[in-house]
């Protein structure tokens, strides 16, 4: 196929569904190898792999991203490529570079007001940075440009519902089953609707590392049960499933079957620290068990 081709059938891919995502990126990337310099497919080459990043989860050591160079890529050929500019800004409100992160979000709303893409993106880093008036404000801007967006009103609805969810999740003094059951439910929400596996798999393994025999609890379970199987079975490579594999072990008290998965961990992350140091503890506790008098 031409170049062209390539590229079109990239954003088309982009925008189905999230199984897609590889193929988009290969698309793009393809193209590019004909026109490297075309900032359209460079765009669409880091939208992809952002895309994918977040469906595997943020980086723990955070070093730059292959996104993060791609967007960084757009803005060398195009410095005032505002929709590039809060894409970057959200990967690096990932790592905490928010000095930069909130830099260029200025910069992309003072170049382009009236952008609904770049009024999305904006409101998504500013809600994250927990400013929701702000972010909600900005969504309904760009509903006046674009009133019959669904997504926009989707999102206008979504930032209600995960502000009832975070005030939710700061209630104290509550039953250790109510924790759980706020916990599966900020997960189910994170999941199914903020479409964020990665903050989903944290709120279900808060509610399950709370030892209260429960629904709850037995949900969280089983909802990170599914995640595993559905990850391994897409990426077998991801040390961070076989991490958390490890860590449920853990927390069943199976310290075998918990080294093993921090084992396989360490093989697709070799120098991970966390997993290092449950495998040292997990044989010392099988070690002193062993010395333990018959």
């Amino acid at each position: 196929m031409i170049p062209e081709v390539y590229g079109e059938k990239g954003w088309a891919l982009l925008s189905s569904s999230s199984q897609y995502y590889e193929d988009a990126k290969e698309c793009f990337k393809k193209a590019l190898e004909e026109d490297p310099d075309n900032i359209e497919w460079n765009l669409g080459y880091a939208t992809a792999l952002s895309r994918l990043e977040i469906i595997s989860g943020t980086p723990e050591n955070c070093e730059p991203t292959q996104s993060m160079k791609q967007f960084r890529r757009v803005l060398e050929l195009d410095p005032d490529h505002t929709e590039a500019m809060v894409q970057l800004a959200l990967k690096l409100q990932d790592c905490n570079q928010n000095e930069e992160a909130f830099t260029l979000v200025e910069q992309a709303l003072h170049k382009s007001p009236d952008l609904p893409y770049v009024l999305r993106y904006a409101a998504k880093f500013l809600r994250r940075e927990g400013a929701v008036e702000k972010s909600i404000e900005l969504l309904k801007k760009a509903l006046e440009i674009t009133p019959n967006s669904a997504f926009l009103h989707h999102q206008i609805e979504y930032h209600k519902a995960e502000e009832i969810y975070r005030n939710l999740l700061k209630l104290e003094d509550l039953r250790q089953e109510d924790k759980q059951s706020i916990r599966l439910q900020t997960g189910l929400f994170e999941l199914h609707h903020g479409k964020s596996e990665s903050n989903a798999i944290s709120h279900f393994l808060e509610g399950y590392k709370i030892n209260y025999v429960s629904k709850s609890r037995g949900l969280c379970r089983e909802n990170l049960d599914k995640i595993i199987q559905r990850r391994l079975r897409k990426y077998p490579s991801d040390s961070k499933i076989h991490g958390l594999l490890g860590f449920l072990h853990q927390l069943d008290g199976e310290r075998c079957e918990a080294i093993s998965s921090f084992k396989m961990a360490l093989e697709f992350d070799p120098d991970n620290e966390e997993y290092l140091s449950a495998i040292f503890e997990l044989r010392l506790s099988l070690q002193a068990d062993n010395d333990l008098p018959n």
